[in-house]
């Protein structure tokens, strides 16, 4: 397993002057992603452009410009490398990546302020309960980091937000991460990474130590 982390240009401007690049990476279907509106679409559309990058890093000789598949759960993949698994997340200023020979869930936030109505809308009764006996200065960050750790699973799974985010259970204990609810046994990671909570669930109990970073110069200059 590899994980990346890209940090995306600040403006749609500096984006938008390197689309005669950044187009060699998209299929004629996805050209019109070139004119995002806000930086969330930039950063929805570096994803996809990141992903292929990586694609022509790890198979140079055997890398064409291919669509994206949906899997029946939704989660995209190459058809002609079924074995390759991958997983996006963006938020604000970053696109984090994680690449591995089994299925893989991401997800990467700042710290995000508590609030009650999410916190009872989206989790379970276990986690808001646990949220409620946080000191007030670790609520914001107890619950950015079960909110990521949720989100990875759902992503891993494919099952989203909307369908069961609150039927199962996160806890953090003494730096231990565990999960009440799943179907199949998983394992979760998650890094504290340039002010970002990034979390990672996989089948496997084997994880990276670093964080590889990618930057958008090098999108640009190693085509």
């Amino acid at each position: 397993m590899q994980i990346y982390l890209l940090e995306i240009p600040q403006t749609l401007e500096v984006f938008c002057a390197n689309n005669d690049v950044l187009v060699k990476y998209l299929t004629a279907d996805e050209k019109h992603l070139l004119e995002p509106k806000n930086l969330a679409q930039m950063a929805s559309i570096l994803g996809k452009i990141a992903i292929r990058y990586l694609l022509k890093k790890y198979f140079p000789n055997e890398y064409t410009l291919q669509p994206f598949s949906k899997a029946q759960s939704g989660k995209p993949y190459f058809a002609s490398l079924p074995n390759w698994h991958f997983n996006i997340s963006h938020t604000k200023r970053w696109v984090a990546i994680a690449i591995s020979d089994q299925e893989v869930g991401i997800d990467v936030e700042g710290i995000r302020s508590y609030k009650k109505e999410v916190a009872k809308r989206f989790f379970s009764s276990a986690e808001y309960l646990y949220l409620e006996t946080v000191s007030l200065d670790k609520q914001d960050e107890i619950f950015t980091r079960l909110w990521t750790l949720k989100e990875c699973y759902v992503k891993y799974t494919g099952t989203g937000i909307s369908n069961n985010f609150s039927n199962f259970a996160i806890s953090i204990k003494n730096e231990v991460i565990d999960i009440e609810g799943n179907e199949e046994p998983v394992f979760f990671k998650q890094y504290d990474y340039k002010g970002l909570f990034i979390s990672i669930c996989s089948v496997k109990n084997i994880f990276p130590k670093i964080i590889n970073d990618l930057s958008f110069e090098e999108l640009i200059t190693v085509l």
